[in-house]
């Protein structure tokens, strides 16, 4: 009897950790086109085939919403580079802007708008942890850093080249790939504020399509 009901209890659980991540999905894939306010519910409910009652048990506001997806995209920013893999260091950085790129960067303008409009404390979370994480990569690369380059100079510098790099101005009239004038652009700022070693350039493959992404539009001041 016991099994019975800790194995109904499970399937339950997993049911709605299921409809929790489609959910998550169809927002994504509409958000990412005409931004947060754009998306009701009513036109979720009814894409997912459920009623807004069962919308609301997963996700009492859109805000709850919104906190779940960043709150995933914070946590796979907070991993840790492994710099000692043997690897250079370019090839390292390269790596993580890379995944970066292909899961967070793909968003619209309006997106970031609406967030940072209706929600402001979680887009500066976010933001917050983007700092941090270059926070941690620069120290990594502190030996290889330049004289006369200070911490704060060289993260504010990243920070303006991979928020400029993505828009349509700067790489259309640079006749540019999107991904390719990012890449190039980190390429500017390692050589600028670093030394380093291995001056190869071994870009970053986009990886297969597997998590969320997202368009960073403003640089944290």
């Amino acid at each position: 009897m016991v099994d019975n009901i800790n194995n109904k209890t499970t399937q339950e659980s997993q049911e709605e950790a299921d409809l929790k991540a489609r959910i998550v999905e169809t927002f994504l894939e509409r958000a990412k086109e005409v931004g947060v306010r754009a998306v009701s519910t009513d036109e979720m409910a009814k894409s997912l085939s459920i009623s807004k009652k069962t919308l609301y048990k997963i996700f009492r506001s859109k805000e709850e919403l919104v906190a779940e997806v960043l709150n995933g995209w914070e946590e796979r920013l907070k991993r840790p580079l492994d710099f000692s893999s043997g690897d250079d260091p370019r090839s390292v950085v390269h790596a993580a802007v890379g995944r970066w790129y292909d899961n967070d960067a793909q968003f619209k303008p309006v997106f970031w708008e609406d967030v940072g409009s209706d929600y402001p404390a979680l887009r500066k979370k976010y933001f917050d942890v983007m700092f941090e994480k270059m926070r941690h990569i620069g120290s990594h690369l502190t030996e290889y850093r330049r004289p006369g380059m200070s911490k704060e100079f060289g993260l504010r510098v990243y920070m303006l080249l991979m928020m400029s790099a993505p828009q349509p101005g700067f790489y259309e009239k640079a006749k540019m790939d999107r991904r390719d004038a990012v890449m190039k652009a980190l390429d500017v700022w390692l050589d600028g504020v670093f030394d380093l070693p291995d001056r190869g350039r071994r870009v970053a493959q986009p990886e297969s399509k597997t998590e969320n992404s997202v368009e960073q539009q403003d640089v944290q001041s």
